[in-house]
């Protein structure tokens, strides 16, 4: 039947006949059913089937007729979801590598089938031959990853997909190097490689090395975009970085706001804390490589990615780092309630002070307005809520008598903080309007009544320690 096969194949060719070509696929894949002798052989199966596609390669080759490609797409994938079906499932063991081997070399075939005549021609690929690359890789990658996945427990998961990448940037790799071949094909491409290299990290790491495995590949994402002037590994950048970001916040919520079971972590030297860290370093890695604005342009649609981004995100993630490790450590060492939040509040008026630092270096706009809110809340937050800790703080001194757990000796700490921003915002309010000015004239109210209250408020507090003697 191979060579009655191959003969109508050369038959069809000879004539310039699709009609015969179609008739020798069916003869084909008809065959096995009509000679089978239900011994359920599934390697002699395969192998048939796979020289039957190997010789409708090379009609695919000397002939653009779409017919046998559909044909051949659906039938050979039809044959192997019913033997997976059949004859796989409750024998995984015994056909394991039967079955991945035969689906390999499908993929293969059929992914050449697709392409070979387009390259060869320098013919545009059209949606529909995008639609079967596309689908092909889906049906090989989620087949492929069942079958990986009840050995070992999965252990070559992300083997087996890092494969699937390193096929299709050799393939992307040899084209890219041709200057006529079809950019939709390039991309296309391109755009599976940074699939299942975005895929390893989820499929076969756990946790934080998800997080750490993004981190990574986007500053190497947008560094090959700078050498290589690809668009799309730009755009791919930006997508891993958001996938990172997210990572990492589930990261903290899982270790640091656990649902379950309470999880001890070490002062700093703990794979969450580290892992924002490596996110820190990604970020910082992006800021260098990024210019003041950067177009990003895929298929005629455009996007805007500024460097100002990426550096408010650090900002965020710089903040967040610390703020939970510390939260953390601090109820891991068991401080008391008001101790946390006055040395917490030290932490955040410390970061204001450091954006404030920041400015004076780099002038902008926004990070003047933003330092003018961060420190109007600081100010509005220490007459408020730290004021209130505070008190809290010193009564539970003057009950216990306890200088240490109570935390209030360190409220002097964030009062001289607090002290710092109020008089900075002070003087920006004087360098802006000017305090002959109506705006500057409220300053100036504001100012003397935050003075008479803080000083009040400062007084109070002696007054009673004084009394009880502590």
């Amino acid at each position: 039947m191979v060579l009655i096969t191959c003969f109508a194949v050369l038959l069809a060719i000879a004539y310039d006949r699709k009609e015969l070509a179609v008739l020798a696929l069916i003869d084909g894949f008809e065959s096995p059913f009509f000679l089978s002798t239900g011994s359920g052989n599934i390697a002699v199966l395969f192998t048939y089937i796979l020289i039957l596609d190997i010789g409708m390669l090379a009609l695919v080759y000397f002939r653009k007729w779409n017919i046998v490609n559909y044909l051949i797409y659906g039938f050979t994938y039809l044959l192997f979801v019913a033997v997976y079906l059949n004859k796989y499932a409750g024998a995984e063991e015994l056909h394991r590598t039967t079955i991945f081997m035969s689906l390999t070399a499908f993929y293969h075939i059929l992914f050449l089938m697709t392409i070979v005549y387009n390259v060869k021609n320098k013919v545009k690929f059209r949606a529909i031959e995008i639609a079967m690359l596309l689908s092909n890789s889906a049906l090989y990658f989620g087949f492929g990853l069942a079958i990986t996945n009840g050995y070992k427990a999965g252990l070559y998961n992300g083997l087996f997909t890092t494969l699937v990448a390193i096929f299709n940037f050799v393939f992307s790799y040899v084209l890219y190097k041709r200057n006529e071949i079809d950019k939709n094909l390039l991309f296309l491409l391109i755009g599976l490689v940074l699939t299942f290299m975005s895929l390893v990290a989820p499929i076969q790491l756990d946790g934080n090395y998800i997080t750490l495995f993004w981190a990574v590949e986007a500053v190497l994402l947008l560094w090959l975009s700078k050498k290589g002037g690809i668009e799309i590994m730009k755009a791919s950048a930006f997508v891993v970085l958001i996938l990172m970001l997210f990572s990492l916040a589930i990261d903290w919520q899982q270790n640091y706001y656990p649902k379950g079971e309470y999880i001890v972590l070490s002062l700093f030297l703990n794979k969450v804390f580290i892992t924002g860290i490596v996110a820190l370093g990604s970020l910082f890695g992006i800021v260098k490589l990024l210019e003041v604005k950067e177009q990003i342009q895929i298929k005629g649609v455009e996007f805007l990615w500024k460097k100002m981004y990426v550096k408010t995100t650090f900002a965020i993630v710089l903040f967040f780092s610390f703020y939970f490790e510390l939260k953390y450590q601090f109820v891991r060492f068991e401080y008391l309630n008001f101790f946390v939040y006055i040395l917490l509040g030290v932490y955040n008026y410390a970061f204001i002070l450091g954006l404030l630092a920041y400015y004076r270096v780099k002038k902008s706009t926004l990070l003047f307005y933003v330092n003018a809110a961060f420190s109007s809340i600081a100010i509005l937050s220490y007459i408020t809520y730290y004021l209130s800790v505070t008190s809290d703080a010193r009564d539970l001194l003057l009950r216990t008598g306890e200088l240490v757990s109570s935390g209030f000796y360190w409220h002097y700490v964030l009062f001289g903080l607090f002290l710092v921003i109020l008089i900075n915002l002070t003087k920006e309010a004087h360098n802006q309007y000017g305090f002959k000015s109506k705006e500057g004239k409220i300053a100036l109210w504001i100012l003397s009544f935050l003075g008479i209250f803080i000083c009040s408020a400062e007084v109070g507090h002696l007054s009673l320690i004084y009394q009880s003697g502590s």
